[in-house]
Parts: C-alpha cells; structure tokens; sequence
C-alpha cells in the first residue's frame, strides 16, 4: 500500500505525532486506525443501547393500564366550542 501526503498540515501532524511517539509513520498510522476503529465500536454500541432503552421505555409505557379512558377534553370539561362547563 502506498500513501501520499499532499497538505502541509498531514505532514506536520505526521512529524510531531512520529517525534513524540517514536514511532515510524506505518505504525503510527496502524495504532491511529485501530483507535478509530475502537472509538467508532464505542459510538455503536452506546447507539445500539440507546435504542433498546428507548424500545423497553415504549414498551412498559403502552404496558400501562389506561386509568381513564375519557378522551382529554372531558377530563378538563371544555366543551365542543372550548367553553369551560
């Protein structure tokens, strides 16, 4: 595999990362990959929890007893015009 860094600033980040890692530009940019790989898994799976939480959340809502079937004008006695009864 071949790479070429056309920008001035890839090449900086590239030579401060290597100079402070002591590491060659191969296997920094392996490390760097694999980090980005772990954070996006991280992001994943929180978005996948996320979800089960959001479904179990609607589950045991609609499991709720409905405590008073009147339709919600009528519990706040308006009537067809607005009008308090």
């Amino acid at each position: 595999m071949s790479s070429n860094m056309t920008t001035k600033e890839a090449v900086g980040l590239l030579g401060t990362l290597k100079a402070r890692t002591g590491l060659g530009t191969m296997e920094l940019l392996v490390e760097l990959l694999r980090k980005e790989e772990s954070r996006l898994d991280q992001v994943e799976r929180r978005i996948r929890e996320g979800l089960a939480a959001d479904e179990r959340l609607r589950a045991s809502w609609y499991a709720l007893p409905l405590v008073d079937p009147r339709p919600i004008e009528e519990i706040l006695a308006y009537d067809e015009d607005g009008l308090r009864q």
